[in-house]
């Protein structure tokens, strides 16, 4: 759901709304949980366009991204072009830098 919202053409009132913002930061916060908690039924490609919606939103935040970057090493295997172009955009475009990554 969340990469609707970064995909959505209203995405930029949602950001500028003060409570839209701290719902969908508290929304962030429960995909993350749900990602690393859920690692074996959660999907590479849901993951990497995790990456992409948070960079997206501008919701990256250095802990959140090394979260994610973990699950992504741990599914490599399973990523096809698209999620592997998702995850780095995410990265380059957040501008921030995952050692194993």
């Amino acid at each position: 759901a969340l990469h609707r919202v970064a995909k959505s053409a209203d995405r930029r009132e949602v950001q500028r709304d003060q409570s839209l913002k701290t719902t969908l930061h508290k929304l962030v916060d429960k995909v993350i949980a749900s990602v690393t908690c859920s690692s074996a039924l959660i999907e590479a490609k849901e993951v990497t366009k995790t990456c992409w919606a948070l960079a997206k939103l501008d919701l990256c935040s250095k802990p959140r991204m090394d979260l994610l970057a973990k699950e992504i090493l741990l599914k490599s295997d399973e990523l096809d072009g698209q999620g592997l172009s998702n995850a780095v955009w995410g990265f380059a475009t957040a501008r921030l830098r995952h050692e194993e990554f």
